[in-house]
C-alpha cells in the first residue's frame, strides 16, 4: 500500500524527468539556433513546454534556455536573411559557359 508521501515522491520524480528534458532541449536548442535557426525555435518551444509541465524550482533553467534558443533562432534568421538579401551576384551566360561574379557596391 502506498502512502500519500510515496505517491507525492513518485509524481515529483516523474516531473523532474521533464525538467531534465527541458534543460537538455534548451541547451541543444541554443546550440542549433546558431546553425539551423528553425530547429532552435522548435527545441526552444519544447524546452519551455517541458519546463512548465515539470514545475520544480530548477526547471526555470530549461524555460530560460528555451527562451534564449528562440531569441537566438529569430536573431540568426534575421542575420542569415539579411546576408542572403544583400548578396549580389551577377551571372553572364555566353555560349555553353556561365560566369558569375560578386558585385561590389
Amino acid at each position: 500500500m502506498t502512502t500519500a508521501s510515496q505517491a507525492n515522491t513518485t509524481v515529483q520524480q516523474g516531473r523532474s524527468k521533464y525538467a531534465v528534458a527541458a534543460i537538455a532541449l534548451g541547451i541543444i536548442g541554443v546550440v542549433l539556433a546558431f546553425l539551423i535557426p528553425f530547429l532552435g525555435w522548435i527545441l526552444g518551444a519544447l524546452a519551455i513546454v517541458f519546463g512548465v509541465i515539470s514545475r520544480p524550482s530548477w526547471s526555470k533553467a530549461g524555460v530560460t534556455l528555451g527562451i534564449v534558443a528562440i531569441v537566438v533562432g529569430v536573431a540568426m534568421t534575421l542575420v542569415y536573411g539579411n546576408v542572403v538579401k544583400h548578396r549580389k551576384v551577377q551571372c553572364v551566360k555566353s555560349g555553353n559557359t556561365t560566369t558569375c561574379q560578386q558585385k561590389t557596391q
